[in-house]
């Protein structure tokens, strides 16, 4: 699969220099790998190296100089298998011993190491194909490293241990208490710990050593659909358990721990009344959840989602689990049929085109197939989510309504055959208010405020100010701090525009420019200043200490008082001011993104 990665980039369409020296190499490195290929040498770790990254080279993350060993050869002469292996042995000799990055050393040894027909062949693909999630149920013998502590990871209140061991470096697992008496299967994990995944999965790269391509998955498909016909029980149940890890996004492993239930829970559980998968509506652990005040104002959501099986495979877990009615998790099931663990058995009936397939490879095939139908990378973790994977902020935003969701857990069923409603949310933020709620209540704002105008001074100057307060932090989006919007220095009423600085964090961050809509410009550039200087000459009458600032803001001049402000209407006018809070803080934000 890496040596396909090469035909999907051609690169004299890619801009880069010397691209006819650079096809003659990839169709050299190809006849390597059919040669090898004859000697029954299917995975060379050399080839493997020199592929990927003459793969990353059409990438701006590159950091190998390939132009460096390329620019000698002229492409009108023609050269034979022989020339070009003793050109090559030559040119990455001479690059090797310049000392450069260790990325580039570790290419100009593969290339060597393939020209002078040295073999690195894989022997344990199954070490190569190692799980994308490594489960953390209990510490391996071996040596181990220094416990270091985990830091910045969203699903942890405070910091876990990250145990580090083995000799592969790229190993990692997270580790949690566990009762050492339990069966694999039943070794729970801890809702604080996480699951790994690899960085290199989150940017859906075509040909990504462990994702499966699209004719393993065409294949892989139709042997699970051969798998159900068998009559043995125990094959049924593994392509039971498999098609479920290749719809849901999870390895057979992280399978085994599906709880059975009809209350849907975080993760998905198998409905034994129904057959089904449901789950409730991923979310971020710390996402915002409205409360009674705020949930009328909001699109409604989903409570839980439905992934609805397969006869073949429904009928096959509920069988199963009439005959053991004790079992809590679909790991009792396949526990009480064998001992041998559920990815060896994979392993071992994964032949032919499907030989290099492993069970961690499942995980990524629900993700990269909702990616490469709508393009949003963010959508296809969500779609897979566990409630162990942390998500960044960028995840607390979108949202997709039902019907689209459901559309997308079930590629396998016909459109007529889709359930779900387009005007709710299937999952993602809450924060999508209703429009006409909306709209109603700013004209009944508007019209209340024309009330007030006419009765109490104080009273008007109060409502008027938070009216403009909401109406700015919902056109900024800026966080409701103690004196938003503090000076009128702040605002630019030619382009228009308003500086926010929102945060206080010890300098980490800086405040921003926002734009704002002209029509608001206008009412604080004009009303609001008119506004101020009727209050300042009221404050004068009344013989306030304000009257200065209040005239201050209103010549758009800084004060020792912010530009908005409330006055105290318990004391006479002008005896005590603040500055004016919103009544919901993380609401009023919702309505703003």
């Amino acid at each position: 699969m890496y040596l396909l990665a090469l035909l999907t980039r051609v690169p004299s369409q890619t801009g880069i220099a010397h691209s006819d020296c650079l096809e003659m190499i990839i169709l050299w490195i190809l006849v390597q790998a059919a040669m090898r290929t004859e000697k029954g040498i299917t995975l060379d770790r050399n080839l493997q190296e020199v592929s990927s990254k003459i793969r990353k080279v059409f990438t701006p993350e590159d950091h190998i100089d390939l132009n460096s060993i390329v620019w000698t050869i002229d492409p009108s002469s023609p050269l034979d298998l022989s020339q070009i292996k003793m050109w090559l042995i030559g040119k990455a000799s001479s690059v090797a011993s310049k000392h450069r990055n260790e990325s580039e050393v570790q290419f100009m040894n593969a290339l060597m190491a393939i020209a002078e027909e040295k073999d690195n062949k894989i022997e344990d693909i199954q070490a190569r194909g190692t799980r994308l999630y490594d489960p953390a149920v209990q510490t391996p013998p071996g040596p181990k490293a220094p416990d270091v502590t985990l830091v910045n990871t969203d699903t942890l209140d405070k910091p876990e241990q990250l145990l580090l061991f083995g000799a592969d470096s790229e190993t990692a697992y997270l580790t949690t208490e566990v009762d050492e008496t339990e069966s694999y299967t039943h070794q729970r994990l801890s809702s604080l710990t996480t699951w790994r995944l690899k960085a290199e999965l989150t940017h859906f790269l075509p040909w990504s050593w462990d994702q499966l391509t699209p004719i393993e998955i065409q294949h892989l498909e139709n042997t699970v659909d051969q798998w159900m016909t068998s009559d043995i029980k125990l094959t049924q149940l593994l392509a039971s358990l498999t098609w479920l890890a290749i719809h849901t996004g999870r390895t057979l492993v992280q399978i085994l721990d599906i709880e059975t239930g009809e209350d849907p829970q975080g993760e998905w559980r198998l409905n034994p009344s129904t057959g089904e998968l449901h789950r409730l509506p991923p979310k971020r652990q710390s996402d915002w959840v409205p409360d009674g005040d705020c949930d009328a104002w909001l699109r409604p959501a989903a409570d839980h989602e439905i992934l609805v099986i397969p006869n073949a495979v429904a009928q096959t877990l509920i069988r199963l689990l009439k005959n053991h009615p004790h079992c809590q998790v679909l790991g009792d099931l396949w526990g009480s049929r064998t001992s041998e663990s559920i990815e060896k058995s994979f392993a071992d009936r994964m032949t032919g085109p499907l030989a290099r397939v492993r069970s961690g490879m499942l995980t990524n095939v629900l993700d990269r197939r909702v990616f490469e139908s709508t393009g949003n990378s963010h959508l296809s973790r969500m779609t897979g989510f566990h409630p162990q994977a942390g998500m960044g902020g960028a995840f607390a935003y979108g949202n997709w309504d039902q019907r689209f969701v459901q559309r997308l857990l079930h590629p396998h069923l016909p459109k007529e055959d889709i359930t779900g409603c387009s005007e709710i949310i299937g999952f993602g933020s809450r924060f999508e208010p209703l429009d006409n709620r909306l709209v109603n209540s700013i004209q009944s704002a508007g019209s209340r405020l024309r009330v007030i105008r006419q009765s109490d001074a104080v009273a008007f100057h109060n409502a008027y100010t938070i009216y403009l307060v909401t109406a700015l932090l919902a056109a900024t989006g800026a966080r409701p701090v103690h004196a938003p919007f503090e000076s009128p220095s702040h605002f630019n009423h030619d382009l228009p525009c308003v500086f926010v600085n929102d945060k206080n964090d010890q300098g980490f961050h800086q405040g921003r420019p926002c734009p704002l809509p002209r029509t608001l410009s206008r009412i604080v550039d004009k009303q609001y200043s008119k506004h101020l200087s009727h209050l300042a000459k009221a404050l004068e009458v009344a013989g306030s200490e304000l009257t200065g600032p209040v005239s201050a803001l209103a010549e758009g001049k800084s004060a020792n008082l912010p530009y908005f402000f409330l006055l105290d209407a318990s004391s006479s006018l002008g005896k005590a001011f603040q500055s004016p809070q919103p009544k919901n803080r993380r609401f009023l934000i919702g309505l703003c993104r």
